[in-house]
């Protein structure tokens, strides 16, 4: 399956249909998303030095987020004031999970998906 990585709905409609299909049948499904990569490959990698050109061109382009958003607002799904919210509620989400994680202590069952 292929699917544009600056569609979010396009991409939970290829997650959605992995699963089911590996319910069904118990085999793997490789969904191929087309997308790049705004910050390069790792925290080492400077994608300026070695392709400019393109990521001159990335850094100009808005993030898929922020894209999504937009439609979303413009098309009266959803206000700024509700997107607002949402953001907000979702780092907070993030920071506090983040916090709880400094002391977590794993156990092994816990890296069992089917328990």
């Amino acid at each position: 399956s292929h699917v544009n990585g600056e569609d979010p709905i396009a991409i939970a409609r290829a997650l959605e249909s992995a699963i089911e299909w590996r319910h069904e049948w118990g085999s793997d499904v490789v969904i191929d998303m087309i997308c790049y990569r705004r910050l390069g490959h790792n925290e080492m990698d400077q994608p300026m030095f070695t392709q400019p050109k393109l990521y001159k061109a990335i850094t100009r382009h808005q993030p898929t987020l922020n894209v999504y958003e937009k439609r979303l607002i413009e098309e009266g799904t959803m206000t700024k004031e509700e997107a607002k919210e949402i953001r907000d509620f979702t780092l907070q989400s993030y920071e506090a999970d983040y916090e709880a994680s400094k002391s977590h202590t794993p156990k092994p069952e816990d890296w069992l998906s089917s328990r």
